[in-house]
């Protein structure tokens, strides 16, 4: 391991440690360090308190911030980054973070969460972006910001320093309580391992799960997980749900807390509800989720009643702090749709492909108030229906706030957006 390897580890060991108060009493077994980063732009020398290394491309200036490739730095630390080249996405794992970035998108998400890549919501243009041949670049204050660094830019030098001094106590070691789930268990043993505050993650076994529908009324004082075990495909099946919910997330009384994971929910014939529907709700993250072979009912249901998430406002209450992103949707022949956010706040969806749908979003303040909903890369295809005096639309938000970015739609209907308030857009979008 060559010298620049180990410091760059160095570093991310100190960034990832707590932040300690200046009044706190450091032992023998804590670890200071003070560490100074320095890269010029254009040159691909890095200096490492002092020590110089090589990165193999230099920072670069653009829309007045600093730029700098990124996978090398995070391979060398010991995490990974994934490309996908059909959503231009770049997932980073390292550490106990997982950072999602999208060419073009001024959104990232972080550990499931949408964070704009700039403190100036208003600065649009500031983007991640490929430079040839093939290297992801991405704000450096950015990257300074996730890990608690201090960044100073020196004009007359054009040189970029990230500089840090944290006191870093050894940390015990992380234990979490996982439990196992099979198919051949049932809904109700499935909420009582919900409700456990003992358990930190459900792990669910590979297979296909035949569950009624599970009504979720679990407000826990900390999250749980939920999500396939290891190199599981876990297939959840509509054939006994009949058209109601799979999850019905604070239906009676309020549900949060709950990160779901990498589910895939197969052959559902919809009534006027979602795959997954929710009322009175709390920091509920949904991620990485594909819906196939589903659709309305068509007789007490139709394309624009059935949804692959129904986010419904009940007796003034509704969901708050709900992420739900990288969803693909696979429907056929337009008889199902999308997203549907009946009131809430601080609603994220991001990463969303659907394809063959009637409707990709609607989004309303009718039912009760919306607020802060945050729409980002979405990719359309082939979806639209008729509404609103319109003949074909794909998206359509009423009476919202929030923000709509990077929404592109292919041989898709267009998008409405009407009322007060109104939707910003941030741009980015071809629809």
């Amino acid at each position: 391991m060559n010298r620049i390897t180990v410091t760059l580890l160095c570093l991310m060991l100190c960034l990832a440690g707590a932040m300690v108060p200046t009044d706190a009493k450091v032992s023998a077994a804590d670890t200071v360090a003070n560490m100074v980063i320095a890269m010029t732009i254009g040159s691909k020398i890095i200096k490492i308190d002092d020590v110089d290394g090589e990165i193999d491309a230099g920072p670069q200036i653009k829309w007045g911030h600093t730029f700098s490739p990124i996978a090398p730095i995070i391979n060398a630390l010991g995490g990974t980054t994934q490309w996908d080249a059909k959503t231009r996405r770049v997932t980073i794992d390292l550490g106990t973070k997982t950072i999602v970035l999208t060419i073009s998108s001024h959104y990232a998400v972080v550990n499931g969460k949408s964070v704009s890549i700039d403190s100036n919501p208003d600065l649009i243009h500031l983007v991640p972006y490929v430079q040839a041949p093939g290297r992801t670049m991405l704000p450096v204050r950015f990257i300074a910001e996730q890990f608690g660094a201090l960044v100073t830019w020196n004009s007359t030098l054009q040189r970029v320093t990230l500089a840090l001094k944290v006191t870093s106590p050894p940390l015990p070691p992380l234990t979490q309580r996982v439990v196992s789930f099979t198919p051949s268990q049932t809904s109700s043993a499935f909420l009582t391992l919900l409700a456990d505050e003992s358990v930190d993650v459900i792990e669910m076994a590979a297979g296909t799960y035949h569950l009624y529908t599970i009504q979720i009324d679990i407000d826990r004082t900390r999250c749980v997980v939920v999500r396939p075990a290891a190199g599981a495909t876990v297939i959840f099946s509509g054939d006994v749900t009949g058209p109601g919910a799979q999850f019905w997330f604070g239906l009676n009384s309020r549900a949060g807390n709950i990160t779901m994971q990498g589910l895939i929910f197969d052959g559902y014939i919809l009534g006027q509800q979602g795959i997954v529907h929710t009322g009175n709700c709390h920091d509920i993250t949904l991620n990485d989720m594909i819906v196939r072979n589903s659709r309305s009912n068509g007789m007490t249901a139709q394309p624009y009643h059935s949804w692959a998430i129904y986010m419904d406002t009940i007796q003034g209450l509704s969901a708050t702090n709900f992420t739900a992103n990288r969803w693909t949707i696979e429907a056929s022949a337009r008889q199902m749709s999308a997203l549907q956010v009946y009131g809430g706040s601080h609603v994220t969806a991001s990463g969303w492909v659907v394809a063959h749908a009637y409707l990709a979003v609607y989004a309303s303040s009718d039912r009760g108030p919306l607020t802060d909903l945050i729409l980002d890369d979405w990719t359309i295809t082939d979806t639209g229906g008729s509404g609103w005096g319109q003949s074909n639309l794909s998206v359509v938000f009423q009476q919202s706030s929030g923000r709509f970015s990077n929404v592109h739609a292919v041989t898709s209907g267009a998008l409405f957006n009407q009322g007060t308030p109104m939707l910003t857009d941030r741009g980015g979008n071809s629809i």
